[in-house]
C-alpha cells in the first residue's frame, strides 16, 4: 500500500467534509494563455461574483498567484488553490495539442515581516527566498487523482490532452506534512506545449500561505508582495494590450461555472 497516497486520499476526505466548498473551485486560478507565441499563466479570481483580495481581480502581472493551506488534523496542511483553466485553446493556437505543466523547483520566504495595517501600502522589502528542507517536502496531485509527485522527486501533470476546446477546473493538491505559520512556500513551474510554434513559458509560480483567522494569520499581504516579486510584470509586446483585454474578457464572460 501507498501509504503517502492513502494519507492524501484520509486528508481530502476530511478536508472536503469540514470546508464549505459550494463552488468548490472558485477563488484564486490561473488562466494558461498564449502572448506572442510564449505560453503565459494568467491569475485571476473566479466565481459569479468575485471578490478583489487586494491584488486585483485579473492580476496585473503573469505567472504568480497565490492561496491559502488549510490545516488539517493536528500536524498536516492542504490546499486545492491555486487551480488551472485552459479557457481559449482555439485563440492561443492549442486545440489538438497537449500542454503539460512541469514542476522545477519548490521554495519558500520564511520570517517575512509581520503586517503593520496598512495593507497593500506596507513594504515588505525585498523577499529573502531559500531552499526546502527535507522536512518541508510538497506532494502534489492533481484532480484528487491517483499519483502524483513531491519537490523531492519533480515529475510533470499533463493538463491538456489533444486540446478540443475549453478545458476548467484543473485542480491540484498541495500538501505538506506540517502547519506553516510563519512561512510561505512556493512552487516553481514551466508550462509546454508540444505545438512547435509556442514557445515554454518562463518560470510560473504558485504560492501558499499558512491557514489562519484573518488576513494576518493567513500572511495574505506577504503573499501578494510575493507574488509581485515573483511575477512579470512587463507586458510582452507587441499588441499586448488588446491580448490583455481580450484575456480579460475570456476570463469573465467565456468561463461557465460548474456546480
Amino acid at each position: 500500500m501507498n501509504y503517502k497516497l492513502t494519507l492524501t486520499a484520509l486528508l481530502l476526505t476530511t478536508f472536503f467534509a469540514s470546508t464549505d466548498l459550494v463552488n468548490a473551485h472558485d477563488g484564486r486560478r490561473m488562466k494558461v494563455t498564449v502572448v506572442n507565441n510564449q505560453l503565459f499563466g494568467q491569475g485571476y479570481i473566479s466565481g459569479e461574483t468575485p471578490t478583489d483580495d487586494g491584488g486585483g481581480l485579473v492580476r496585473p502581472y503573469y505567472n504568480a498567484v497565490h492561496g491559502h493551506f488549510n490545516n488539517v488534523g493536528s500536524s498536516a496542511a492542504i490546499a486545492t488553490l491555486p487551480g488551472f483553466d485552459i479557457l481559449t485553446p482555439a485563440e492561443d493556437g492549442l486545440i489538438g495539442f497537449d500542454v503539460t505543466l512541469t514542476l522545477l523547483s519548490g521554495g519558500k520566504w520564511a520570517g517575512a515581516p509581520t503586517q503593520d495595517g496598512t495593507g497593500l501600502a506596507q513594504d515588505f522589502g525585498t523577499p529573502e527566498l531559500s531552499n526546502l528542507t527535507a522536512a518541508e517536502t510538497l506532494f502534489l496531485g492533481m484532480n484528487g487523482a491517483a499519483g502524483g509527485f513531491s519537490t523531492e522527486s519533480p515529475g510533470a501533470f499533463t493538463i491538456g490532452e489533444a486540446l478540443s476546446g475549453p478545458v476548467e477546473d484543473i485542480d491540484l493538491t498541495y500538501e505538506i506534512d506540517l502547519q506553516p505559520t510563519d512561512t510561505i512556500y512556493f512552487l516553481e513551474w514551466q508550462l509546454s506545449t508540444d505545438n512547435p510554434g509556442i514557445a515554454s513559458s518562463e518560470s510560473l509560480y504558485t504560492i501558499l500561505s499558512p491557514d489562519g483567522a484573518n488576513h494576518v494569520e493567513k500572511m495574505h499581504f506577504q503573499a501578494l508582495a510575493l507574488e509581485r516579486h515573483l511575477g512579470i510584470s512587463a507586458v510582452p509586446e507587441p499588441g499586448s494590450i488588446s491580448l490583455l483585454a481580450f484575456g480579460v474578457l475570456a476570463l469573465f464572460s467565456g468561463r461557465k461555472r460548474s456546480s
